[in-house]
C-alpha cells in the first residue's frame, strides 16, 4: 500500500496502489488531489519520488501506531480475562517477588498467565 511515482510522456504521474480483498488495485491520483499530498507539477521525477516516499513512510506509521493500539486492547482484554482466574493481588506480588528481580521476560509471563 503505497504512493508511486512512474515517468509519463510529459512529466510524471503519481499512482496509488493498495490491497482490497486479496487483489492489488492501482489508482492514478488526479492532478487536482497533486497540491493535497504535496506534489507540484513543477517538480521533478527526482522530487516527486522523494514526496511519495515521505506519503509512504507517514502511512506506514500510521499503519504501525494503529497495530499498537489493537494490541494494546487485546492485552487490556486478556488481563480482565485472567483476573478472573489469578487474584490480581497474586500476580501483582509475584511479578515483584519473582519477574522483576529475575528478569525475567514480560512476554513469556503473559503467555504463562494464559
Amino acid at each position: 500500500m503505497g504512493y508511486s511515482v512512474s515517468k509519463d510522456k510529459k512529466s510524471f504521474r503519481v499512482i496509488f496502489e493498495s490491497w482490497e480483498d486479496g487483489k492489488k488495485t492501482k489508482r492514478h491520483v488526479k492532478k487536482s488531489e497533486w497540491k493535497n499530498l504535496g506534489f507540484s507539477l513543477d517538480y521533478t521525477i527526482e522530487q516527486a519520488k522523494d514526496v511519495a516516499h515521505h506519503l509512504n513512510a507517514d502511512l506506514k506509521i500510521a499503519k504501525q501506531e494503529k497495530q499498537r493500539n489493537r494490541i494494546e486492547l487485546r492485552r487490556q482484554k486478556e488481563n480482565l480475562k485472567e483476573c478472573a482466574h489469578l487474584p490480581l493481588i497474586f500476580v501483582e506480588e509475584f511479578e515483584r517477588d519473582v519477574i522483576e528481580p529475575k528478569q525475567i521476560r514480560t512476554d513469556h509471563w503473559e503467555s504463562a498467565k494464559k
